[in-house]
């Protein structure tokens, strides 16, 4: 579980649903600690500013598609 607030940019390190390693970097528009589930979240959920949703180790686009899994780190860079 990280310290994130609304208007932190991240990175977000996991991978993209092929496998493949990447870091997503996100700026935090709304964070859900009260939806936080220790058993299957990696890091408390969040909205982006873009739209993106974290939640249950998985980050959606805005129409449901899923672009990201199996998170390990997050960084606050701003």
């Amino acid at each position: 579980m990280r310290d994130y607030k609304a208007g932190d940019t991240i990175k977000l390190h996991g991978d993209r649903m092929n496998g493949d390693g990447h870091i997503f970097i996100l700026t935090i528009a709304e964070v859900y600690p009260e939806k936080y589930d220790i058993e299957h979240d990696s890091f408390v959920p969040f909205l982006s500013t873009k739209g993106h949703q974290f939640a249950h180790d998985k980050l959606i686009t805005k129409k449901y598609t899923s672009v990201g899994q199996y998170f390990y780190d997050v960084e606050i860079i701003k």
